[in-house]
């Protein structure tokens, strides 16, 4: 092959495999020689080629052969008709030599001419030599065939150590002297396994493993364990392949890296899985089939301190983990899922629109994205929205559009924007900094200039830092949930509203977790009887679904022109419709509720023993308590009831309409938990 290239085209090829050669230079690879490549003396010349040349680069490797059609053909010459049951010859005594006579005989030694005719070094043993494969009878019915019970690799490492390519024949013997007839896709596999080799290519006359097997472009490149598993289940792998796949599987569980299926016909197919990326199979992979948390701690950045639950399923408030047991769920995924699991009209309304439109972008109109700001403009006394995707986005665009602004109004050096500390408002760099927490900063400096953080009900701070700033906004928390779940008082936050309308100072109001009906009013801005000029969104807004939203007053409705901010999925069709399902039931009975519940909750932790101090509004709550807010957390998950903290706080976050059943179990829960 490599003889018919220019001298340029060969460096090319062998530069190419440089890193294929590097990889498998002292490492074992077994070969199960079989098939139509064995019966083609054309297609047996190249394998026997290949083997040499993976042997001159320094693969230690080992041929396994059998030779089925050369012992059916003595057979027949002896006047003995072969008889096969469930694909296994029956090999009666006489049968048997016959096995012996063609493997370790004529077979063997023929395929250890050839490689030493290609300018290898080949001994010939068969599993009679050094009792290298040591068997019993299979089944009774089948004769002499033999089920491998243990290997004595020695031989095989002896003539490895000494440079040879060990040519195996895959009979089995027992301690009475018995020659037994072994599947030889097995014996490859305990050979492999007990050599701990780096590869075992089982050459066959098969592509490899077909999701169609009519179709060779359903190829299945790659497949582990449990993989397998479940296409046997599917009736994918089936009738002949289902020994050959048991063979690989049984070599991968015996410590072989990788087992490939390959076509044994293919030209220089060794070369080809063994050096190209081009591959020539199916591969199983030694990778260990990993539980959920080992995945997830292999694959995603480890940004998160994940309490050790896998949730698998829920319905309301109710879900359960991998291992079937159920919480009462009093996190709504942070204040995400405001109707709780699986609500039956949100799924309605996504599925509808998901088989209609599951995205366009923004340069066309969408029925669910125009709807949804005419609701939330209805709602709240805004005039236009902008939609993202998540609560920082929604910030980002506030802090935009009220710098574009002041701009406007007062020129270019009217820029800062004024934040309460303890605040929370995002991770993006300028999201960061608008964060009142110096905690959040130190790993990002710097971060978007142009951001004070101010001390919250103290007006004073505020307006001697106006007398040094020109003040572009104000942005405010009504309750500070990052921060402790701490309400803002309501004094302090209309001097803020005043002094922001006085001085024409745009008042951002965040309530990405605080908005949606999560305190018992639409927004937590309404407690307080002020009209920001933008609010911000997310969270709860799409029930469980990312959809942030910018809602604009009537000073900046009109501030952006187009091409001045965007986002790819803002707005998105499905989102918005989710969103609308949510929006809609948010009437004055569904708050009601909300505040009903959030009233009980109160009252029932006021004053319980390891409870100092009950903050928050409606179904926000924070529970000051005694213990550390993380032992009675966990104390909580292993009696059935999953909650959240906040800095020093228990956070609370359950569904809008979490059933009062639910509810009082919970906080029986709760309290216990606190006063242990």
């Amino acid at each position: 092959m490599i003889n018919e290239l220019s001298n340029s085209e060969r460096a090319e090829v062998l530069t190419q495999a440089l890193p294929y050669i590097k990889r498998y230079t002292g490492k074992t690879v077994v070969v199960k020689y079989g098939g139509n490549a064995m019966v083609s003396e054309e297609l047996k010349q190249q394998v026997m080629e290949d083997l040499v040349l993976l042997w001159l680069i320094g693969v230690k490797v080992v041929l396994v052969h059998g030779g089925g059609p050369e012992i059916t053909e003595l057979m027949g010459k002896l006047g003995k008709t072969p008889e096969f049951i469930d694909g296994l010859r029956v090999t009666d005594k006489e049968t048997v030599d016959i096995v012996q006579m063609v493997l370790a005989g004529k077979v063997n030694k023929t395929l250890v001419n050839l490689l030493e005719l290609h300018g290898g070094r080949a001994i010939g043993l068969s599993g009679l030599d050094g009792r290298l494969i040591e068997a019993s009878v299979k089944d009774e019915k089948l004769g002499y065939v033999g089920e491998i019970k243990k290997i004595n690799i020695g031989p095989v490492n002896d003539l490895l150590e000494k440079g040879y390519i060990p040519v195996i024949s895959t009979i089995g013997c027992d301690e009475q002297g018995n020659t037994y007839n072994v599947n030889g896709d097995t014996a490859a596999a305990w050979i492999a396994g007990a050599l701990n080799a780096e590869r075992m290519l089982l050459m066959t006359d098969i592509a490899g493993i077909l999701r169609d097997k009519d179709d060779p472009a359903t190829l299945i490149p790659e497949i582990s364990i449990s993989e397998a598993e479940q296409l046997y289940k599917e009736g994918v792998i089936s009738e002949g392949m289902i020994p050959k796949v048991n063979c690989c599987i049984e070599a991968i569980k015996k410590g072989v890296k990788n087992v490939i299926i390959m076509n044994g016909c293919v030209n220089h197919s060794v070369l080809m899985e063994l050096l190209t990326d081009e591959g020539a199979g199916t591969m199983f992979t030694g990778k260990k089939d990993m539980s959920i948390k080992e995945k997830d701690a292999a694959y995603i950045a480890d940004t998160y301190a994940r309490f050790p639950v896998v949730l698998s399923a829920g319905k309301g408030s109710y879900v359960t983990d991998e291992k079937g047991a159920e919480y009462i769920d009093m996190t709504s995924g942070i204040g995400v899922n405001s109707f709780g699991f699986a609500d039956d009209k949100w799924q309605e309304a996504v599925s509808s629109q998901a088989g209609k439109l599951q995205h366009t972008s923004n340069l066309f109109y969408t029925e669910p994205c125009a709807a949804l700001a005419e609701k939330l403009c209805d709602k709240t006394g805004m005039k236009k929205v902008f939609f993202s995707n998540s609560g920082a986005e929604a910030n980002e665009c506030a802090i935009k559009a009220a710098r574009k602004y002041a701009a406007q109004k007062k020129g270019p050096d009217c820029f800062t924007v004024v934040t309460m500390k303890n605040s929370f408002h995002g991770r993006t760099l300028t999201t960061l900094a608008a964060t009142g927490q110096e905690k959040y900063h130190e790993l990002y400096n710097p971060l978007t200039p142009g951001f004070v953080s101010v001390d919250t009900n103290n007006i004073f701070e505020l307006e001697v830092l106006g007398a040094k700033h020109k003040i572009a906004a104000i942005l405010l928390e009504c309750i500070q949930g990052e921060g402790g779940v701490t309400a803002l008082k309501k004094s302090f936050v209309n001097e803020v509203a005043e002094y922001a309308e006085r001085n024409d100072i745009i008042l951002i109001v965040d309530e990405v977790q605080s908005g949606n009906g999560r305190t018992g009013k639409l927004y937590s801005y309404m407690h307080y009887g002020i009209q920001p000029d933008i609010v911000t969104t997310a969270k709860g807004l799409a029930g469980g679904l990312p959809l942030g939203a910018t809602l604009l007053g009537e000073k900046v409705q009109d501030v952006f022109a187009h091409g001045d901010h965007g986002s790819t999925f803002g707005g998105n069709p499905v989102c918005c419709a989710a969103a609308i399902s949510i929006l809609d039931r948010l009437d004055d009975g569904l708050l009601a509720g909300v505040a009903a519940r959030g009233q009980y909750l109160q009252e029932a932790f006021k004053d319980a023993p390891g409870i100092k101090e009950v903050t928050g509004m409606g179904l926000m709550l924070g529970l000051k308590t005694e213990k550390p807010a993380p032992q009675v957390v966990d104390a909580c998950r292993e009696n059935g009831v999953l909650c959240l903290t906040a800095k020093d706080k228990v956070r609370l976050l359950p569904a809008l309409n979490i059933p009062m059943e639910a509810l009082q179990k919970a906080a029986e829960v709760i309290k216990a938990a606190c006063a242990e």
